[in-house]
């Protein structure tokens, strides 16, 4: 009896949300596709099972999953599920620069010194801003390990200012991420600062 009416009431909101295009649960007053009102129940309004490894059938944007107690979405442009949380990385230096390593948390500056990286990850972004010198300095954003470089991406400043919001750079549990200016015979740059955006993927 009571399975029969679990599925009533299930087929009545299928039928009800096909003719709205909306489905409610705990509300009759959705505001998106799906709405769910946990009201003051104390309940959460959703619960999604903590996996021990990414989804890889059936991938589209938009995907939401918590693997290993954090939670991911699938982003189809890198094909890569990738935390919801992103973290910054800032590199600085003071003064002129021409072939010197930027500081990463504190004045470290040897070419292995820089952000150890806990987990596998994604740089998504990268930001970069200067006060003056040369307006289109090259600079190198490495992936090192165990002293070797794993990867090298050039990045150069046009008119003191660099924004990459498509940034696709991968690093491995363990990789260090450090910033280098080089010096191409183009003088130096002032007070350069760079944020390197990741997260941490699957």
């Amino acid at each position: 009896m009571q399975k029969n009416l679990i599925l009533s009431s299930l087929l009545t909101i299928g039928l009800i949300g096909a003719l709205q295009a909306q489905v409610g649960i705990g509300t009759m007053n959705p505001n998106a596709q799906l709405t769910i009102d946990s009201g003051v129940s104390g309940i959460a309004p959703l619960e999604l099972t903590d996996l021990s490894s990414a989804p890889n059938t059936n991938l589209a944007g938009g995907q939401l999953a918590v693997i290993n107690d954090e939670l991911y979405f699938y982003e189809p442009g890198r094909a890569e599920w990738l935390s919801v949380t992103t973290m910054p990385l800032e590199f600085t230096r003071n003064g002129s620069v021409s072939d010197n390593n930027l500081y990463f948390g504190g004045r470290v500056t040897n070419q292995n010194a820089g952000a150890v990286m806990p987990l596998d990850g994604t740089i998504v972004h990268i930001s970069a801003i200067s006060s003056g010198g040369n307006t289109t300095k090259r600079f190198q954003l490495r992936v090192r390990n165990g002293g070797a470089n794993v990867s090298n991406t050039d990045i150069s400043l046009v008119g003191g200012a660099y924004n990459d919001t498509s940034a696709d750079i991968d690093f491995s549990a363990g990789d260090v991420i450090a910033l280098r200016a080089r010096d191409d015979g183009n003088g130096d740059v002032n007070n350069p600062s760079f944020i390197v955006w990741i997260k941490w993927r699957q």
